[in-house]
């Protein structure tokens, strides 16, 4: 077979001076259906040869390209062969070319799976030597394909057949890659003000939350495909006071909405931003209860992922013989399920989501994860369309909102955003479920919080007071932990000190009774309680008016069908899903799991 390389014994593909002068374009295919199937193989291999030679020393891009092509080509032939049938190649495009070779350019609507598997094989064999360009180009047009013909999730069929194969070294490594469902945009434009009303309906009939919640927990899935409109995204934490209150079948549901999700129940710092940096996939971190006793570098890594200018990482990779510093992001959507409360500086970044164990009077439908739910998966392609179309507006939104505190506003803004980009009732809809919020996100008042309370009662109508004065009057409360402070013991002037350290207030040597004493001015006090004291009610809207606002959230699940067009469940209906194993109709733990206290 003549070669357009020069083959010289004095040449070889290491020899830096070896002749490209002979590289020439292949302008024609080899008669591939004439030859033997040995003789195809050795074309192959001869031609895997040329390639190499030409990255090594420098070739024109359009050489390698058609070399390329032509070894695709060649591997066709062998799958036509081996009992594959790839359609006859017309076109001059390299992309319409390979859909024609591999056989999916024929197919159309209703085509069999086994037609599908069939010309994916084909595209395997043919991307084989494909550059990454060469490879995601394809991946696109093969996306666009299979959504057109019908096939609901593609991205994985695709990924399988098009990813670029490991080198050798790879193959021993334990566990599995990381396989991610893409959710394609729907066809058709879609309204947002009903998609979210869909959502709500959806998600109601699996899990157990006040109305407040689900709608908060619908504009967080959809402001998850548009992370990137947002300078802030905070976690979704889904928290119960006991297991089986239906966490995880939470999750579970998410995971069939949002982009990319990944399950995970214990993640290293490494493994998030590399997996975000990889795949920016949507994270789904259940029984996270061991967040109370987190390493504090993961824990920093999660604090700054809340905020984009600040979510990413720099670590130093190695670079042959050296090591080089380089960027890694955090940044993607993260949801959280733990009993309890994640350690505050988290929790502080989350929208928390309270679950509660579904009482006898409640109906809720038995979630299956094992189950195909097209039904979530088609409101998935919906947000993803709407998304799409409106994230121009999505990060030009300013949303406003009376009432609510700075941290609570940076968790909502993004949730604000997707209700009034979506128009029609959200934008007061959305603001009711945020004045929910504001009425039960009282966070519990820090230690040194409360001492400032207490100092300040103690010290009266004084404008100043000694610290001895304080102390005896702080450990003369009986039912406050200053008189058991100090492992059992009452709380010392120098602890006092030290707890008083953090809001710039420290003990002066003051005249007090004709004394010159170590001591505290009352109005500093006053003045760090002011700034630091959560307010004791909510801002707005007051509570009574907050109880008759929250039930016209209840006209958003009024429908006339189910939203999932299954029949709700009314008799002895379970909520489930939890992988504790709680049985809820005996109050036991199911057979096989450990009843472990949190």
């Amino acid at each position: 077979m003549q070669s357009s390389l020069n083959n010289s014994p004095n040449r070889t593909p290491g020899d830096p001076a070896a002749d490209t002068s002979q590289l020439i374009y292949p302008e024609n295919d080899p008669p591939f259906w004439q030859m033997t199937a040995p003789t195809i193989r050795e074309f192959i291999t001869e031609t895997d040869e040329k390639i190499q030679f030409a990255k090594e020393h420098g070739a024109q891009e359009l050489f390698i390209i058609g070399l390329g092509d032509q070894r695709s080509r060649a591997a066709a032939e062998l799958a036509r062969r081996n009992g594959h049938r790839p359609a006859p190649i017309a076109t001059d495009d390299p992309i319409a070319a390979t859909l024609q070779g591999c056989g999916l350019a024929e197919l159309e609507s209703g085509a069999s799976i086994t037609t599908v598997e069939e010309a994916i094989r084909n595209l395997q064999l043919m991307v084989f030597d494909a550059d990454d360009i060469r490879r995601a180009t394809i991946r696109e047009a093969v996306l666009k394909k299979l959504a057109a013909i019908g096939i609901s999730a593609p991205a994985r069929l695709i990924d399988a057949a098009i990813e670029k194969p490991r080198i050798d070294k790879d193959d021993t490594l334990q566990g599995k890659r990381l396989l991610l469902r893409e959710i394609l945009p729907d066809d058709n434009a879609v309204n947002g003000g009903q998609l979210l009303i869909d959502l709500c309906q959806a998600i109601r009939r699996y899990i157990v939350a006040d109305t407040a919640d689900v709608v908060a927990t619908v504009l967080w899935a959809v402001h998850a495909y548009a992370i990137d409109a947002f300078p802030i995204s905070p976690f979704l934490n889904f928290s119960s006071p006991e297991k089986g209150c239906g966490k995880s079948t939470a999750l579970t549901v998410l995971s069939f909405l949002l982009p990319r999700p990944v399950f995970s129940g214990n993640m290293s710092p490494s493994t998030i931003f590399r997996a975000i940096e990889l795949y920016k996939p949507s994270f789904l971190i259940d029984e996270a209860d061991t967040f109370e006793s987190i390493n504090e570098e993961l824990r920093g890594l999660l604090n700054a992922s809340h905020l984009r200018a600040s979510a990413q990482v720099i670590r130093s990779v190695a670079s042959g013989e050296d090591h080089e510093p380089r960027l890694f992001s955090t940044w993607c959507p993260k949801a959280i399920a733990l009993i309890g409360r994640l350690p505050d500086t988290l929790d502080d970044r989350s929208v928390v989501i309270n679950m509660r164990r579904r009482k006898r009077t409640e109906t809720c439908e038995r979630f299956s994860a094992i189950d195909l739910h097209p039904e979530l998966e088609e409101l998935g392609r919906r947000i993803a369309r709407w998304t799409k179309d409106s994230f121009d507006l999505l990060r030009q939104a300013r949303p406003e909102a009376e009432g609510i505190d700075l941290r609570l506003y940076d968790n909502w803004m993004p949730l604000l955003a997707v209700a009034d980009v979506a128009g029609g009732e959200w934008p007061r809809w959305a603001r009711i479920a945020a004045g929910h919020f504001v009425a039960k996100g009282a966070e519990p008042t820090s230690i040194r919080v409360e001492l400032l309370l207490d100092a300040v009662a103690v010290s009266g109508d004084d404008d100043r007071v000694s610290s001895e004065q304080l102390v005896d009057g702080l450990n003369g409360m009986a039912d406050r932990p200053w008189p058991t402070f100090s492992r059992g013991k009452p709380m010392t002037q120098l602890q006092l000190a030290r707890m008083l350290k953090p809001f710039e207030i420290r003990p002066a040597n003051l005249r007090i009774d004709g004394r010159v004493i170590k001591g505290y001015h009352r109005d500093e006090l006053v003045a760090a309680l002011e700034r630091y004291s959560p307010p004791k009610i909510p801002l707005q809207p007051l509570q009574k008016k907050l109880a008759r606002e929250i039930t016209e959230l209840e006209t958003i699940f009024v429908a006339d069908e189910p939203a999932t067009g299954k029949e709700p469940i009314l008799e002895e209906p379970l909520q489930g899903g939890d992988s504790d194993g709680f049985d809820w109709e005996t109050g036991e733990q199911a057979d096989g799991f450990e009843d472990v206290p949190k």
